[in-house]
């Protein structure tokens, strides 16, 4: 068993999310955390609502409402979309604790004091309008490199460059287009010259990476720069220097803090274990997963969130431990493990373009489970996603996926396996005492199949991972054509006992298939277990939890957790064959997933057209 760690990327809390977010962070993590877990392996799945920076000022102060109150707003509405799709989290929570503040403070703190936060006097990007500063990522313009002319402030997504607002051509603002005034302010900067050397050396290491994502984080280190790690800003982490941290006018940057995020996550994981254990040694449990060189961790994000986790994070863990051209010694959380994979995926469009929000075209989460199932979501974007290049949604192809391969595909073949063994059996038959080619051939096929699926879920090749498992179902629905234990069930002695055989291979396999399945689809992993009589056979599933702050009694809010197994004494739910049980009550089914009437592509289309308009 190794201690897996699966980080995934923080959705802002200054909106509800869409299903291209989910796309890139959240059904990929997902897939992989229940899969390791099944494969017997300790899992730490976290992450949370990232809710600091000047995109939340800007909303909240446009809804006439504080910053606070617009993140526990948005947090909240996050966390029941992500619940609801499934998104089994150990710990999502909120970059607005108390606990995350200490733990950015004192990752600050020790990098500071190993020399690699470094004060300079830098010109800063003011609205002229209202006098407010204008975050890098809020400015536009064309890059001085490449010539590209949506280059934002603090890098060009055409070719790759980190740049500063003021060497844009023609930089505007995208809060309201004006161009800004640029003044001079003292701030720290990360200064990543001076880890160029190690970065480099760890990330030739990192040779099983998805391709892409690897040649970007080389081409990052090309024209390399100490970067800002604090802004002129009134809502976020406060510095904790003297002479900073009673400043109300300058904070920690609001990407430094939030991918420090996966640490004070998992911090605040074992710090929550511990006092509902009463063992007070569980508040270190976190350490297993950072501080062992056997643990492994996994960061999921779209691809526009490469450069902070191949290279910002990475130097910050750097940093803190010392490891630089400046050395320097670990903090109090010792030698913190970098990043054993980054795993991007990249963009699912709609239309040729981007998902976007502020355009109304957009697909929400929360609009989407209102009117479709969680797994056909979830299916969509495993078979179709955008794994390695930009993909497209359309409700045509949606549709299509949902009735022929999760509908006439996986759900017919459970729904006739199970029919036909509650009608002519009324529980699951023994074995086969002399089991034909044909027999042991298919249950050799569902069985070799947890190699090949697992392994290219491993791998991080979903789209792969699903395509082999529906593969396996299309085995077990010409198993069944070819057998007809329907003729078989109308003929004499022999026959009907040569029925009984097909129908528990059939059974067994349709059991394979769904433990292939599961990490993919699993709300409806549980309604085929209960077709097959089993009752909650892959463990629990996320909750919802109302918290108090574990630093300041006076907050609440809502988290994501769940038990997946840990504590069982059989562990999580295995990933390979479990044998049915002859003489388990098969009831009558229910269908699985629900077939959509092609005038859904007409009415959502319609939806959509309509919400772009306004």
């Amino acid at each position: 068993m190794s201690h897996i760690l699966s980080s995934v990327a923080w959705p802002y809390a200054n909106g509800p999310r869409h299903i291209g977010h989910v796309a890139g962070f959240g059904v990929p993590s997902d897939v992989f955390s229940r899969h390791m877990r099944m494969a017997g392996h300790d899992v730490l799945m976290v992450s949370g609502t990232d809710e600091h920076g000047t995109p939340i000022l800007v909303q909240a102060e446009q809804d006439k409402i504080s910053p606070q109150a617009l993140a526990d707003r948005y947090n909240r509405v996050i966390v029941e979309d992500l619940q609801n799709l499934g998104l089994a989290y150990d710990l999502f929570t909120r970059t607005t604790t108390r606990n995350h503040y200490a733990v950015v403070q004192e990752m600050f703190r020790t990098v500071y004091k190993n020399g690699y936060m470094v004060e300079k006097t830098t010109m800063g990007a003011i609205s002229p309008s209202t006098g407010r500063t204008l975050p890098d990522r809020f400015i536009e313009g064309t890059c001085p490199i490449c010539g590209y002319d949506n280059a934002r402030g603090d890098q060009c997504d055409n070719c790759g460059n980190q740049l500063d607002p003021i060497d844009l051509i023609n930089p505007r603002s995208r809060i309201n287009g004006e161009t800004p005034r640029f003044v001079q302010s003292n701030h720290f900067f990360l200064d990543l010259p001076s880890l160029v050397e190690v970065l480099a050396r760890w990330l030739e290491t990192r040779t099983d990476w998805r391709p892409n994502v690897l040649k970007f984080s080389f081409n990052l280190l090309e024209d390399v720069r100490p970067r800002a790690m604090t802004r002129d800003i009134d809502w976020g982490i406060p510095v904790p220097l003297p002479g900073w941290e009673d400043n109300p006018n300058k904070r920690l940057y609001v990407w430094f803090d939030a991918v420090i995020g996966y640490l004070s996550a998992s911090i605040e994981w074992a710090r929550r274990r511990a006092l509902a254990t009463g063992q007070v040694a569980d508040a270190d449990l976190w350490r297993q997963w950072w501080n062992s060189p056997e643990a492994r961790s996994y960061y999921f994000m779209g691809k526009d969130n490469i450069t902070f986790h191949s290279q910002i994070w990475p130097a910050e863990l750097l940093a803190y431990k010392g490891e630089g051209s400046r050395g320097g010694t670990p903090g109090i959380y010792g030698d913190l493990n970098l990043p054993t994979e980054v795993v991007s995926s990249e963009f699912l469009n709609i239309g040729g373009r981007q998902f976007s929000s502020s355009r109304g075209r957009v697909i929400l989460v929360r609009d989407m489970l209102s009117r479709h199932q969680p797994d056909a979501l979830r299916y969509f974007i495993a078979v179709a996603g955008p794994e390695s290049q930009d993909a497209e949604f359309t409700w045509e192809e949606f549709v299509r996926r949902t009735n022929s391969e999760l509908v006439a595909g996986w759900g017919n073949l459970v729904n006739r396996t199970a029919n036909l063994i509650h009608q002519n059996l009324g529980a699951l038959p023994p074995p086969p005492t002399s089991p034909t080619e044909a027999d042991v051939a298919l249950l050799r096929t569902t069985e070799l199949a947890f190699g090949e699926v697992g392994r290219a879920i491993r791998a991080h090749r979903q789209k792969a991972a699903a395509q082999g498992a529906m593969r396996t179902v299309g085995e077990v629905n010409k198993y069944l054509a070819d057998m007809a234990p329907w003729r078989l069930a109308k003929g004499d002695e022999a026959d009907r006992a040569r029925m009984a055989e097909v129908l528990h291979v059939a059974a067994q396999a349709v059991s394979d298939c769904n433990t292939l399945l599961a990490p993919f689809l699993p709300h409806s992993a549980r309604l085929v277990d209960r077709a097959l009589g089993f009752d909650r056979r892959f463990g629990d599933e996320p909750v919802i939890e109302e918290v108090t702050d574990l630093d300041d009694p006076s907050r609440q809010y809502p988290i994501i957790t769940g038990d997946y197994g840990r504590d069982q004494p059989r562990g999580a739910p295995h990933w390979g064959r479990e044998l049915i049980p002859p003489g388990q009550g098969v009831p009558a089914p229910v269908p699985v997933f629900r077939k959509l009437d092609q005038s859904v592509i007409a009415e959502e289309n319609e939806r959509l057209a309509s919400e772009s308009l306004d």
